[in-house]
């Protein structure tokens, strides 16, 4: 399954939450603006970012299709300018890997009633 495919699939937990078209465009836009031409990290934006989701309790946090390779990374927007190089880029290849290391943990404290 392609990526595309993952996403088209995806199983959203709270706090994730796909962005309605509008909201995507919006983000994309915002991290054109903090990357821009002189950034360092501004060659991400050649192939055009795509805005998937976004965290509903942070109005930051944005998970990113990004680059040649369409790889997801989730990318703090109000922080994204500050931002040096790739390595500081968190990256996933699928979408399970995302749930897993980044949604799966968002999810659990998300929803602990503990804390």
């Amino acid at each position: 399954m392609t990526l595309t495919e993952e996403l088209a699939h995806a199983e959203w937990l709270i706090p994730w939450q796909p962005l309605e078209p509008a909201a995507a465009r919006e983000r994309e836009r915002a991290l054109g603006r903090a990357l821009g031409a002189g950034h360092p990290l501004h060659a991400l934006l050649e192939h055009g970012p795509i805005a998937i989701a976004a965290r509903s309790d942070d109005v930051s946090d944005t998970l990113f299709l990004l680059g040649p390779e369409a790889r997801l990374c989730v990318l703090p927007l109000a922080q994204v300018a500050k931002l040096r190089s790739e390595a500081e880029l968190g990256t996933f290849t699928t979408f399970e890997d995302f749930r897993e290391a980044c949604m799966w943990p968002d999810h659990l404290e998300h929803t602990d009633e503990d804390t």
